[in-house]
């Protein structure tokens, strides 16, 4: 497994993560001197301390993984057509449009303000990773399946993972 981290150190420190980071979970204080002001977070029984490189992602509130405008990350518009669709395609429109424009602002304001963050998920080799971890961690119940897949494209992209000289373990 060693060999299956980054070799940016800055990517293995560890984190910890709130997975359900909303208002409802948020107190917030209000002053005549300060405004507004964050207190406390609650609802934490679900957080996960890990290193950076499993941790950072798109929330998924936020990800359109099968979205080609947001995967290329275009700034997003409504289609030049739009005031001639009619009321079910204008609200489809509109609604893939707040999607697009969610994922685009949650991506861009990472690169700006949280550059590990954004350097982490954008790891070419971020999403096997991830995945390896994920399938190697769930409770087994008779079915590898999804394991052994991830195994193979980890085999496929052996060299890549680990570097040069590092023999791979996984036999077929």
């Amino acid at each position: 497994t060693s060999s299956l981290v980054p070799k940016n150190p800055t990517l293995s420190r560890f984190c910890i993560r709130h997975p359900d980071l909303q208002p409802n979970n948020i107190i917030v204080s209000r002053s005549p001197d300060s405004g507004c002001q964050v207190v406390g977070l609650i609802d934490w029984q679900h957080a996960s301390i890990l290193p950076m490189f499993l941790l950072a992602g798109i929330p998924q509130r936020f990800q359109n993984y099968d979205d080609i405008v947001s995967q290329s990350m275009t700034p997003p518009s409504l289609p030049e057509n739009f005031d001639e669709l009619n009321e079910p395609k204008r609200a489809n429109e509109e609604y893939l449009y707040r999607c697009r424009l969610v994922h685009y602002h949650y991506v861009t304001s990472t690169k700006e303000r949280n550059k590990l963050h954004y350097t982490a998920f954008t790891d070419p080799l971020y999403a096997l990773r991830g995945r390896l971890f994920d399938q190697a961690s769930v409770p087994w119940e008779g079915e590898s399946f999804d394991l052994k897949s991830e195994l193979i494209h980890a085999t496929k992209r052996w060299e890549e993972l680990t570097g040069e000289g590092v023999p791979c373990p996984i036999k077929f």
